[in-house]
């Protein structure tokens, strides 16, 4: 598994007809968050270790990719 110091790296992604940018971890580090981009970008989200799909996240477009923490109730 790629670690977050930069050691243990391993390709996640390779697809011939986007370009793929703007990795960011999961606040866990479990997972890898990315912009899958054709002529308009879409999150994208992936196991860090390589296993499993990746997970289209969104349709129609984004400008970038972040990991915040969720709302909580007032």
């Amino acid at each position: 598994m790629a670690h977050q110091d930069g050691t243990n790296l391993a390709r996640l992604t390779d697809s011939p007809d986007r370009d793929e940018v703007a990795p960011v971890w999961a606040p866990e580090g479990d997972r890898i968050l990315y912009l899958g981009c054709t002529e308009t970008c879409d999150l994208f989200v992936r196991p860090a270790d390589g296993s499993g799909a990746e997970t289209k996240l969104t349709n129609g477009g984004v400008g970038a990719a972040d990991w915040q923490p969720a709302p909580r109730g007032q």
